[in-house]
């Protein structure tokens, strides 16, 4: 049975290279700043990425709506 995780906030990633040193497999990661992704920069970082952007750009055009904020 293999070992696998999913590394939250995970930054520079020096955790997740822990993990995986320590045998363990990373299946997927979620950071907000495109920064932190340095050694782990994979597509599936850059998609998660992206996705965290347009829910917040969503989210707040939404409650600008809500609140009748005039930009």
């Amino acid at each position: 049975m293999s070992k696998n995780f999913i590394h939250l906030f995970c930054g520079a990633g020096g955790l997740s290279l822990g993990f995986e040193r320590a045998g363990f497999k990373c299946v997927g990661a979620i950071n907000i700043s495109k920064a932190s992704l340095t050694y782990s920069e994979t597509e599936i970082f850059l998609i998660v990425y992206l996705l965290i952007q347009i829910f917040q750009k969503l989210i707040l055009e939404n409650l600008v709506k809500k609140l009748e904020i005039k930009k």
